[in-house]
């Protein structure tokens, strides 16, 4: 794509933008401004060759709640959209920085990812998904008074005597998030659990622990935004581990099913397999 349709691709982009949501689009360069604004073509005879650069700014009650700062190379769509969120009345700097990388690896992990899908993306995540991600990274984090008392962390272990040893199966619509994936492993294992985590469509999960530890754990990951999860079975007590650790599975659906007979649980097995094909 050549650097004059990239302009016009930009224009078209930027003015369905301003027409979805108008008075919320600040275009820094003039020119730019005037095109979207009047719906006017360039100059065919001037080469648009810097970046171009805008805001788009959210607000509630006529106070601004966020702003992404956009930055479109000439180049783009061909190159990656840039873009930057900036938070308002938040006092605690965790929250923007979490947002920041996690649109980053968003961006750099999908190849079509144009201004619309931003603003999608980072409305979602402040509505939806700021409390489950900010678990997580606070989880090992030092914080001050000020962040603790606004950011809810991970909940507090429980005593290793705290009930009788549980075993939870959980299965999900599917488990595919980097980040969800990356909760669960280091969720388990901060609270001692073991079992595993599998991938995929459906995904499965087992946590293996005190009862009140592994209920406390199954309520926190249900909290998370899944499409469709649930318990589908509690085994309590238990006597032996099946496992010595928690871990993330790698495994195909049969070779999943044959990992969990060599382990003798033929039952969950019939479980999974019957509910594969209602999630």
């Amino acid at each position: 794509m050549c650097r004059c349709e990239s302009f016009h691709q930009q224009l078209n982009e930027l003015r369905l933008i301003n027409s979805i949501y108008p008075d919320q689009v600040i275009i820094h360069d003039k020119d730019v401004k005037i095109l979207v604004e009047r719906d006017e073509e360039p100059n065919s005879d001037k080469e648009h060759d810097h970046p171009v650069n805008f805001y788009f700014i959210q607000k509630e009650n006529n106070e601004t709640v966020y702003e992404i700062e956009f930055s479109l190379h000439r180049n783009y769509p061909t190159q990656k959209v840039s873009a930057h969120v900036r938070l308002y009345n938040e006092s605690c700097k965790p929250k923007q920085t979490l947002i920041n990388q996690q649109l980053l690896a968003h961006i750099n992990g999908n190849n079509s990812i144009d201004v619309y899908s931003v603003i999608l993306w980072v409305a979602d995540w402040i509505e939806n998904g700021s409390t489950e991600s900010l678990e997580m990274y606070n989880a090992g984090s030092s914080m001050d008074s000020e962040c603790l008392s606004t950011i809810s962390s991970l909940p507090e272990t429980v005593s290793s005597d705290s009930g009788p040893m549980c075993r939870l199966w959980i299965i999900s619509h599917h488990i595919y998030s980097k980040e969800k994936r990356k909760m669960i492993l280091e969720g388990a294992n901060y609270r001692n659990l073991k079992g595993f985590v599998k991938p995929g469509k459906p995904g499965f999960m087992c946590f293996e622990g005190p009862e009140d530890e592994a209920e406390s754990f199954w309520k926190w990951v249900k909290g998370f935004r899944w499409q469709k999860i649930n318990l589908i079975d509690k085994e309590c007590p238990v006597g032996e581990s099946l496992f010595s650790t928690f871990e993330e599975l790698a495994l195909d659906n049969s070779d999943f099913v044959r990992f969990l007979e060599v382990r003798d649980m033929n039952r969950v097995v019939r479980a999974f397999l019957g509910l594969s094909q209602k999630i």
